[in-house]
């Protein structure tokens, strides 16, 4: 991740760490919107969010906001990928839990359910 975009996450969650939950999401959705153009950049910036999360209350932020929104986008191209961070990462399948269906393509979704049964009924 280049440092313009790990200032721009850490500016974001800077907003969730100081509960100012409006900005966040207005920087949330600023950075996704930048993020559409480059799948690498959005996987990226979603596992970095996901390892800096200020605080276990704000995780669901993150869940249901920057991880969903990806795997709404990039779901199909990324689903192998998510799978093995899954396997790998406590923190990341944890998260998986916190996301709803909304874009989410049929298949992807339900191999995230298999990843996290809890997707689509928590946070």
């Amino acid at each position: 991740m280049d440092d313009r975009l790990a200032k721009e996450v850490a500016d974001c969650l800077a907003h969730l760490d100081a509960r100012r939950l409006e900005a966040f999401c207005k920087a949330q959705s600023a950075l996704e919107f930048q993020l559409l153009k480059s799948p690498e950049d959005a996987w990226q910036v979603t596992l970095e969010m996901i390892r800096l999360c200020p605080d276990d209350r704000f995780f669901h932020f993150i869940a249901a906001g920057p991880l969903e929104d990806f795997l709404g986008h990039h779901g199909l191209a990324f689903i192998a990928r998510v799978e093995e961070e899954a396997a790998r990462n406590p923190a990341f399948r944890r998260a998986l839990g916190g996301v709803w269906k909304n874009r989410i393509d049929d298949e992807v979704w339900e191999r995230v359910r298999r990843l996290n049964p809890l997707a689509g009924t928590r946070f």
